[in-house]
């Protein structure tokens, strides 16, 4: 059996590199998405969700809907026009409270549902 030539070596050396180029390239991609702040399927996005989910036990709501919804509260009006209000920003709440009892506001969720009870 006669020995590879040099030129054979070099070609295989070559595909040997190549392959483990692209495979290097392919688990560097997905390694970034897995960290990308944009990904919604990040690791920290995950853990995130998974400790809400934990907590909570809620599987439909995420930490950011949480604390919207915490800090922002809404007033339906007697036209049906729904007014969003920034709980953390005095003028925002005293411009609830002024609304809710001088201009016919109901407490209400996002979509103009009357909560419960209101």
């Amino acid at each position: 059996m006669k020995a590879p030539s040099t030129a054979t070596g070099w070609l295989a050396a070559g595909a040997v590199i190549a392959g483990l180029y692209f495979l290097a390239k392919s688990q560097a991609a997905k390694a970034l998405q897995a960290v990308n702040p944009l990904n919604q399927q990040n690791i920290f996005n995950q853990g995130a969700n998974a400790t809400f989910t934990a907590l909570t036990g809620s599987t439909s709501g995420s930490i950011g809907s949480s604390f919207y919804g915490a800090t922002h509260d809404y007033l339906r009006f007697p036209d049906g026009t729904v007014k969003t209000y920034t709980m953390f920003d005095p003028a925002d709440v005293a411009e609830y409270y002024y609304d809710e009892q001088f201009n016919g506001g109901v407490p209400s969720d996002a979509t103009g549902s009357p909560l419960p009870g209101g």
